[in-house]
Formats: structure tokens, C-alpha cells, sequence
């Protein structure tokens, strides 16, 4: 276009308007829609839905700190992150079954027949000091009968769930379980004390019968994860 054809004392042709203001308004609305108005400005202390989205959600708080917690992950001869403690009377009595897990694929079964056995898998788990804990497990068992008391009067104890030092002695359990009945929640709290690792068990103490555990779990705070 020639300036010299459009003087200051003549119109400018419309044609020449038109697809300038249409380009210009193209632009606009595609830096809006794409979020790249560079006219717009975000506060500071206002997340975007993409940053809001990274971020970790209340619930991962209350995550499950068991490892493996439904005994699904295992090689040959050994069972991920637990450690498997047979009576030793009894080496077979710890395994895995798939025939009625509570859920996925299997469960944990300790079978004993010496009313003298006392079989445990445990777990170690880092906590923090001075902190609430809730430990739940599932549970089922057949027959499960405790031992006559020994020299000192104890009698056997039977299935539970234990949170214990690493050291050995003990921080907490779950009352023990006897006799038959169908999966249930067995569920208790502890403070983790001083302590900055514990350890979790699961065992049948001085008894005869079956007993399975499944879906593990500790979570920090007073309730189950999915309270």
C-alpha cells in the first residue's frame, strides 16, 4: 500500500480495517483461552488448578505405613518386608494361602499344631516420637486353643497383633484371640513414645490351630484410614 495514494484529508478504505480488527481480536481471545494473557496477573498466594493438583492431598497424611499389607508381594522361599519367625518345632507353620484371603490373592496363615509353638511375622516401621499411631488388621481362625498354664501359671495366649521396641520388649497389643470365627477388624491405638522405630507382629502364642491375617495396616493418628 502507498501512503502517498491515502493523503490526511482522505478516508481511509474500511477494507484495509476489517481484517486488522479481526487479526487483533483472534489473538486476544487465543491468549485468553490458553491462559497466557500477559495482562492477567495471578496472586501470589492463589495456586492454579495444575498446581493444586501436584500437591499432595490431606489424605496421603493418613497413609498406610505397612509394607506389603495384604502379603501379595513374594519371591522364592521369602516374603517381602516381613520377617518369618516358624515355632521351631513347627518350621512349616507360617505360609501363604490363596484359598479365602480377605482380599487380593492370599493371606497370611500360621498353622500349629504343638500347643507349645509361638510362630511371628514382623515388621519393622519407622515412626515419629511422642506420635498416636492406629494399627488395624483382618483376622480369621479355626479352632485356635490355648495352652495349659506352664510352671509360673501362664496359659497360652493365642492369635494377635502386637506393636513392640525393636528391641524385643513390648509397647502394645490387641487383645488375643481364641476359638473359630469368619474374617473380622481387630483394631488398637499406641503412642510411639520416645521410640522412632517399631515393630509390628502378628503371631499365634502358645496355641494349637489356624489363624490368617490380611490388609495390615498403620496409619498416623486415632482411627483407620478409611475413618
Amino acid at each position: 500500500m502507498n501512503p502517498a495514494k491515502y493523503p490526511a484529508n482522505k478516508v481511509f478504505p474500511i477494507r484495509y480495517f476489517v481484517p486488522l480488527a479481526l487479526l487483533f481480536l483472534g489473538t486476544a481471545f487465543q491468549n485468553v483461552a490458553s491462559g497466557q494473557d500477559k495482562n492477567s496477573v495471578v496472586p501470589a498466594d492463589v495456586k492454579t488448578p495444575e498446581a493444586a493438583a501436584r500437591e499432595p492431598s490431606a489424605g496421603s497424611l493418613r497413609e498406610n505405613l505397612v509394607m506389603n499389607p495384604g502379603f501379595e508381594k513374594s519371591g522364592q522361599d521369602e516374603l517381602e518386608y516381613w520377617a518369618l519367625m516358624p515355632a521351631k518345632s513347627e518350621l512349616s507353620a507360617i505360609t501363604l494361602d490363596g484359598a479365602d484371603p480377605h482380599s487380593g490373592k492370599s493371606s497370611l496363615r500360621i498353622s500349629q499344631a504343638d500347643a507349645e509353638s509361638y510362630s511371628v511375622c514382623k515388621q519393622n516401621i519407622p515412626v515419629e516420637p511422642d506420635t498416636d499411631y492406629t494399627v488395624s488388621c483382618w483376622m480369621k481362625a479355626d479352632n485356635i486353643i490355648r495352652a495349659d498354664a506352664d510352671s509360673e501359671g501362664v496359659r497360652g495366649g493365642g492369635a494377635r497383633v502386637l506393636i513392640g521396641k525393636t528391641d524385643g520388649h513390648g509397647i502394645k497389643g490387641a487383645d488375643f484371640q481364641q476359638g473359630s470365627f469368619f474374617w473380622k477388624k481387630v483394631t488398637m491405638t499406641f503412642n510411639s513414645g520416645p521410640d522412632t522405630k517399631v515393630s509390628l507382629q502378628i503371631f499365634l502364642h502358645r496355641s494349637t490351630g489356624d489363624v490368617w491375617f490380611d490388609d495390615i495396616e498403620m496409619v498416623k493418628g486415632i482411627g483407620t484410614a478409611a475413618d
